[in-house]
């Protein structure tokens, strides 16, 4: 078992491409060595890596010239506009209070956010629809070929093209923000703590967030009526669908990818 920290690095830099990361972890921790020195010693060669990866991509754009193209068919110019995007993002994964070795994870936090909140949100416009086919019948009936004025917004009665692609590009823009602020800033606050996994705690928060947001805002709180009840119950069992395939996906993802950090942002 290795004795101190320099000796700790070296073992799983010896070690990590023979057992992988997660079951060299698990060992170490077996064999009784600290969860914090471990995380160190994990830090420390990730900040080893990403100085030499850097050190390479500066000495390589040193040796360009003007559109000179590098191997892949990346030019120089581009490599340049890489590099004040990644300052842009760094500055501002430093004024949020983003540690220098979280800032994957927060990248992928985003990435999966949006990538989720995207299929929620075509789950529950999905169910949206089914509820607008529901209640349409009952107020057409009453006010003719201007029924679907009295509808409240969360009903959807058509779909256009462009309006249903301005939802999703919009929903993907949302599903990062809301997923990033989640777990950077109300993981850890009540009454989300009452929950300790994270999947249950995203499935919680995606119900909450779409209930506040969708049916009452938009719904309810707009139109509150015994005829739109039966349609407003519909949207719910899809809000409530949609929050478990989503919140199962992204907890998967992320506790597979970041075991450990995910266990601390969600402590």
């Amino acid at each position: 078992m290795p004795e101190n920290l320099e000796e700790l690095i070296d073992y799983i830099k010896a070690n990590k491409a023979a057992y992988g990361m997660d079951k060299l972890r698990r060992g170490l921790l077996q064999q009784g060595v600290d969860y914090k020195d471990i995380k160190l010693a994990l830090d420390t060669i990730e900040d080893e890596e990403e100085s030499k990866i850097a050190s390479f991509l500066e000495e390589g754009a040193d040796e360009l010239n003007g559109e000179a193209v590098l191997e892949g068919g990346i030019s120089a110019k581009a490599q340049g506009y890489k590099r004040k995007a990644d300052k842009i993002l760094n500055r501002f994964s430093d004024s949020v209070g983003i540690k220098k070795q979280d800032k994957k994870i927060y990248l992928d936090i985003l990435k999966y956010g949006a990538i989720s909140f995207l299929f929620f949100s075509i789950i529950v416009y999905f169910f949206k629809y089914l509820g607008g086919a529901l209640v349409y019948p009952r107020v057409s009936a009453s006010l003719g070929v201007f029924g679907t004025l009295a509808l409240p917004d969360i009903f959807l009665v058509q779909f256009g093209i462009w309006k249903i692609l301005g939802l999703l590009a919009w929903s993907t823009i949302l599903g990062a923000v809301i997923t990033f602020i989640f777990l950077k800033f109300l993981a850890k606050v009540w009454p989300f703590s009452i929950w300790f996994k994270l999947q249950q705690k995203l499935f919680a928060f995606y119900i909450i967030f779409e209930f506040f947001f969708g049916i009452f805002i938009n719904g309810i709180i707009s139109a509150f009526s015994w005829v739109y009840l039966l349609g407003y119950l519909v949207i719910l069992v899809g809000i409530v669908i949609a929050a478990y395939l989503v919140s199962n996906y992204l907890a998967i993802v992320l506790e597979n990818k970041y075991e450990d950090q995910i266990r601390q942002l969600t402590r």
